[in-house]
């Protein structure tokens, strides 16, 4: 009769590490399977670490302007919704106790530029910034605390 001989050792622990590494494989796709669909719908807050948190940002302040209506340096006539973000309480009440002088201010920025100057994304932000530095300049002599931003939410400009 044949006697089968028994396996040696060194057989029986490479297939007991196979079995170890397999598990480790199956264990490693379902906790991916699982954890990552889970960590992005319930949000991963420890990625974002570097950056400030959510009560170290300060929140814009927006104070609407009147709408502007103004004529550019070369005879086009310009509509432009206009939001100022001020910061402090004293920047918002000088903004609103001063709303007809602040207006004159926006329309002469506007003025101070051709039309094909205000177009574009370029030129919305050129405006902007114009806007902004002249009513901080404005504050300024008033001693206020100086605005943050100037956005132009809408700017229609009407062809002759």
């Amino acid at each position: 009769m044949a006697r089968h001989a028994p396996t040696p050792p060194s057989v029986l622990s490479v297939q007991d590490d196979g079995d170890r590494l397999l598990s480790a494989y199956v264990l490693a796709f379902v906790i991916a399977l699982i954890g990552v669909p889970s960590a992005v719908a319930l949000g991963i807050s420890w990625v974002d670490t570097a950056g400030p948190t959510r009560g170290d940002r300060v929140a814009p302040s927006w104070v609407q302007s009147e709408t502007v209506r103004a004529t550019t340096s070369d005879g086009t006539s310009v509509v432009a919704r206009v939001a100022i973000d001020a910061r402090s309480a004293g920047t918002r009440s000088a903004l609103e106790q001063e709303r007809q002088q602040v207006s004159l201010m926006l329309q002469n920025s506007v003025a101070s530029h051709p039309h094909q100057a205000v177009l574009g994304a370029r030129g919305i932000q050129r405006l902007s910034s114009d806007m902004r530095d002249r009513l901080n300049e404005f504050l300024a002599s008033r001693q206020v605390e100086p605005v943050r931003d100037v956005v132009v939410q809408d700017l229609l400009v009407k062809q002759r």
